[in-house]
């Protein structure tokens, strides 16, 4: 579901409405660009942007229960007594990129420490092709491309799979 303009109220409102009469638990948005949040809505959170990229967003229906915080612009978390969920949103520039997933890593390892029980769901818009089936254009796949061997390793040392 296309989330561009938010920034309109009405279509806010609209498509938080939509959203949440989908049969899923929780949805994850990314690149919403809102100016401005909203008057957030039940069981909603949303981050603005920063210029013209950004801003991610977590609905949830009354069956989960948790505590949802905006990190930043390209970062939420969404802990629960079953689960840990981020909803990230990578930058395109590929040095920006790095720098974001080494600050992935760090939340990662701050969260996993409270919480070390609890499975971590590390999900929304990676911008970033790890290997040559996730991208149409195979010309350009560069495996040791910096972005990709951190993001790589950022997995690898937190056990998660993609």
């Amino acid at each position: 579901q296309n989330v561009r303009g938010l920034n309109d109220p009405n279509h806010f409102k609209n498509k938080i409405k939509y959203l949440s009469n989908t049969n899923s638990n929780i949805i994850i948005t990314q690149e919403t660009k809102l100016k401005k949040i909203p008057s957030q809505t039940k069981n909603s959170i949303f981050s603005t942007s920063i210029q013209a990229s950004g801003g991610v967003g977590l609905i949830h229906d009354d069956s989960i229960l948790g505590d949802s915080n905006i990190v930043n612009n390209r970062i939420i978390t969404f802990i629960t007594q079953h689960f840990i969920l981020i909803n990230i949103y990578a930058p395109n520039d590929i040095y920006e990129r790095v720098t974001f997933f080494d600050s992935i890593d760090s939340l990662l390892t701050q969260i996993k420490k409270n919480n070390p029980k609890l499975p971590v769901i590390l999900a929304g818009d990676f911008n970033t092709h790890l290997n040559i089936f996730d991208t149409s254009n195979s010309k350009n796949f560069n495996p040791k491309q910096k972005d990709k061997i951190t993001l790589q390793n950022l997995l690898n040392k937190h056990n998660l799979i993609d």
